[in-house]
Parts: structure tokens; sequence; C-alpha cells
């Protein structure tokens, strides 16, 4: 448990940084998107997935605070929502190409967040702006998600015993 929540700790720590740096761009980057995915992904396998839901809104809703936690909650769950649909569908989705399931889940999990975005701000509600957060959702989550299997297997690949051949 005490790794659990080390871990969770620092999962925060990203995805607080990454929260500032999406406001700090008035959300034309939005690396919280990725890191709120590869979070939930992460420990999705070492204990209830709510003990990193929990924090991960509570800290959804505080930092672009407005001063108002109602409208802080609000703004929290567009953000939230897509990151717990795309591990959970990265968990179903297993076998066959996973990088068609990675791109899936993203697009999915994505699409999931600029309905949500919608229906909680309908009257700004703008075409173009819900094509651009899809694309750019989509995007993030599904190039950091490949970008970390690809440095994890060349870890596992330098790990692996080498053979040695002796010529005599």
């Amino acid at each position: 448990m005490s790794r659990y929540v080390a871990r969770t700790a620092g999962f925060a720590l990203i995805y607080l940084l990454a929260l500032f740096a999406g406001s700090a761009t008035d959300g034309i980057v939005w690396p919280a998107a990725a890191v709120g995915a590869i979070w939930l992904v992460a420990q999705a396998g070492h204990g209830p997935l709510r003990y990193s839901v929990l924090p991960m809104m509570v800290l959804s809703a505080l930092v672009p605070s407005t001063g108002d936690l109602l409208a802080g909650l609000t703004q929290a769950v567009p953000q939230v929502v897509p990151a717990v649909l795309f591990a959970w569908l990265v968990q179903r989705w297993q076998g066959g190409n996973r990088t068609a399931v990675v791109a899936g889940a993203a697009a999915t999990a994505a699409f999931a967040g600029v309905v949500l975005q919608g229906a909680i701000a309908a009257a700004d509600f703008e075409w173009a702006a819900a094509g651009y957060a899809l694309a750019r959702d989509t995007v993030t989550v599904f190039v950091a998600v490949l970008l970390i299997r690809s440095i994890t297997s060349r870890q596992e690949e330098a790990a692996k015993p080498r053979r040695l051949y002796v010529v005599r």
C-alpha cells in the first residue's frame, strides 16, 4: 500500500504540473489529458482505481479555480472521466493490435471529454474548438503512451541477458 501511495503522490505532482502547463497555454496544449490517462493505466493493477481518481478530481477542480468549488468540480468532470474511460478501455480491449487499442481508447476518451465539456458549457459550445480539443487530446494521449511503450520496451530489451558466443 505504501508503494501505491507513493506512486499516487508522484503522479499527482506530475498531473498538477501538467494542469498548470495547460492553463498557462490557455488550453492550446493540454498535457493533463495524457498524464491522467497514463496515471490511471499505471495504477490500475496495483490497487483500487478510486484512490487515484479522487486526487485527480480534487486537483482538476482546484487548479483552474475560479474561487467557486462547484464550478471547479464541473470543470473537473470532463478532465477526469476521459482518463477513467481510457484506462477502462485499455484494460477491456486486451489482445489484438495494441497500437490500435491505444488509438481507439484515446479517441473514445477524447470524444467523451468533448461531449462532457459541451454538456457543461452548452452556451459556449463551438464546433471548431470541440474539433480541436478532440484532435489535441487524442494525439496527446496516443503519442504519450506510444513514447512510454517505446522507452520501456528498449529498457526491457537492454535488460535481457545476452548470449556470448565463444569462437574456439
